[in-house]
C-alpha cells in the first residue's frame, strides 16, 4: 500500500493499517534508536518515539514517496536526542587513554561490521555526538544545541569518542593483522 493511503487509514484508526505502518517503520526506527542510545536503552525510546509518530499523524504532510519513512526518522531521532539531553546528569568525562590514531592504510583491514560494533559499544555520550559529527555532519555548535549540551563539551565528546575509536582499530588490527607484517 502506498505511504499516503497508509498514513490516512491509520488517521482513521484502521488496525491493519496501524499494523503496517509498524512492520514497515520498526525495524529502521530501532535501528536509529540503537545508533544514537545503544541497545540498552533502544527500546524504551523505541516505544515512546513511535507513540510520537503515531500522535503526530495528523501533523504529516505527505511529499511524496519516502517522506512518512523520512518524517518518521525525525521524530525518532528527535526522541532519541531528548533522552540523551534528559540524560545529560549522567555524563561525566572520564580520563581517556590518548590513542595514535591508524594510518588511513590501516583501516580498511577492518570489516565495516566490525567498526559498527566498535561504534555501538561507544558510551552513550561520545556514540551520540560521533554520529551526529560523522554522519550527519552537524557542526559542534548544532551538536550542543540538540542535546542541550555546551558547544566545548561536543567538541570534548567527539575527541573522546575518536579516541575511544582509534584504540579499538589499533588493538583489532595488532590482534587480527600481526602476520601481515
Amino acid at each position: 500500500m502506498d505511504e499516503r493511503k497508509l498514513v490516512e487509514l491509520c488517521r482513521q484508526g484502521d488496525d491493519a493499517a496501524l499494523k503496517e505502518l509498524y512492520d514497515t517503520l520498526a525495524p529502521r526506527m530501532i535501528s536509529i534508536c540503537r545508533r544514537y542510545a545503544g541497545q540498552e536503552k533502544a527500546d524504551d525510546i523505541f516505544q515512546d518515539g513511535f507513540i510520537d509518530i503515531l500522535d503526530g499523524l495528523d501533523k504529516f504532510t505527505w511529499l511524496g514517496e519516502g517522506s512518512l519513512s523520512a518524517w518518521a526518522s525525525k521524530v525518532m531521532t528527535n526522541r532519541a536526542l531528548m533522552h540523551l539531553r534528559g540524560n545529560r546528569a549522567e555524563i561525566r568525562l572520564e580520563s581517556v587513554e590518548t590513542a595514535a590514531e591508524p594510518a588511513p592504510e590501516e583501516i580498511p583491514k577492518v570489516p565495516a561490521e566490525v567498526l559498527r560494533g566498535f561504534i555501538n559499544d561507544m558510551p552513550a555520550r561520545y556514540r551520540s555526538v560521533f554520529i551526529l559529527r560523522v554522519f550527519e555532519e552537524m557542526s559542534h555548535t548544532e551538536i550542543a544545541r540538540r542535546l542541550g549540551i555546551k558547544e566545548r563539551s561536543s567538541s570534548s565528546q567527539f575527541f573522546h569518542a575518536r579516541q575511544y575509536l582509534a584504540k579499538k582499530i589499533n588493538e583489532y588490527i595488532r590482534e587480527n593483522h600481526e602476520t601481515d607484517k
